[in-house]
């Protein structure tokens, strides 16, 4: 499934007050979360003030699990644009200390059954029906947003909870910055290799200068 494209910006007075749906999609393009890791989402993983969440547990039809796809627990640092997001959305339910992020009046939201009955019909109106893949294809727009900027398979993996590995064979397009990172390398060694031959050469050179000159100190110590 092809990913999300990575927006050039956010427009931030159209998002400062999103609904459940539209904060399922950013949530997971912004945090990088699955979307059973959406569903589940609860206050007290959450740190508003920090811009920080912790993915600890899971929701797959209607069924919420203490542990993640992989079972590993790990802590969102989330992308800048979702800070103001989330304090807005946190502020709007009362500040709770617990509780889903993600809810219609307190109550769990089927993805399913917001995805049949809201997003196809919303899509299919605007003439996008084909367009839309399910909330997975935020979380893939995450993964290629974070190449686009810079991240390493390593600093990506830990973001969205894979391994490098997964990462890399997901994400990773490889446009020659590898072989070229390679022929900097050698590149580098070489310099390297100069400068110590350079720094050698100068220290046998100094070395042999010292020995001529104690040699001319002796001699004229013999003359006299």
């Amino acid at each position: 499934m092809p990913a999300i494209a990575a927006p050039a910006s956010v427009d931030r007075a159209r998002l400062v007050k999103p609904g459940v749906v539209a904060l399922l999609v950013i949530v997971g393009f912004f945090a990088g979360l699955r979307p059973s890791e959406t569903e589940a989402l609860d206050w007290s993983n959450v740190n508003v003030a920090a811009g920080t969440l912790k993915v600890c547990e899971s929701t797959v039809n209607g069924v919420k699990a203490t542990r993640t796809k992989t079972g590993e627990t790990r802590v969102v640092t989330y992308l800048e644009p979702l800070v103001p997001l989330l304090r807005e959305w946190h502020k709007r339910q009362g500040s709770p200390k617990s509780g889903l992020v993600i809810h219609k009046n307190g109550e769990p939201v089927s993805l399913k059954h917001l995805s049949e009955k809201v997003v196809k019909p919303a899509a299919e109106k605007a003439g996008l029906g084909d367009r839309w893949q399910g909330y997975y294809g935020a979380r893939r727009g995450c993964g290629t947003l974070l190449v686009q900027t810079g991240s390493s398979c390593e600093q990506g993996g830990k973001f969205l909870g894979n391994t490098p590995e997964v990462f890399r064979a997901h994400y990773w397009i490889d446009k020659g910055e590898a072989s070229a990172a390679a022929a900097d390398n050698y590149r580098l060694h070489k310099v390297a290799q100069a400068k110590a031959a350079e720094a050698a050469h100068g220290l046998t050179e100094q070395r042999k200068l010292q020995g001529e000159l104690a040699a001319l100190a002796l001699g004229d110590g013999g003359a006299q």
